[in-house]
């Protein structure tokens, strides 16, 4: 598990390896509306989580919980 930044807000973040998320976290501080486009963000609960898709695929894969 890993943390990721976004939008002034931490997040649990699962990769296969601490290079894609390196990578997650740098696109995201970065330009963050790229990062939105890439990996679909969907935020529910208020900002509590966000669902992010892979970004090759499209799908939903993954459910960011909210950490600070």
């Amino acid at each position: 598990m890993n943390e990721l930044k976004y939008r002034g807000r931490v997040y649990s973040l699962r990769t296969c390896c601490p290079m894609c998320a390196e990578q997650m976290n740098a696109l995201s501080h970065d330009d963050p509306d790229a990062f939105d486009r890439l990996y679909k963000v969907n935020p529910t609960n208020n900002g509590g989580v966000l669902l992010l898709a892979n970004r090759h695929t499209g799908k939903y894969v993954q459910k960011c919980f909210l950490i600070r």
